[in-house]
């Protein structure tokens, strides 16, 4: 009976891990889309608004895409 219940713990477990696990992807992945999104409509604005850029301007952007949000 000790045995039964032990398995039927262990199971719940790794199915609450599993779960866990699942959620934890679904939102990695939502937040690099979402940061994906962001970055292409900043570039399809900056095309659309057929600006030049210099060096400077450039380097900014570039190093703000390249850092995501934590610029």
């Amino acid at each position: 009976m000790k045995s039964q219940k032990r398995k039927s713990i262990k199971q719940t477990t790794k199915k609450k891990i599993y779960l866990y696990t699942a959620e934890i992807t679904v939102h990695r992945m939502e937040a690099y889309l979402n940061q994906y999104i962001s970055t292409s409509d900043l570039l399809k604005e900056i095309i659309e608004a057929d600006k030049v850029m210099d060096d400077t301007q450039f380097n900014t952007l570039a190093e703000f895409m390249m850092k995501g949000n934590d610029a």
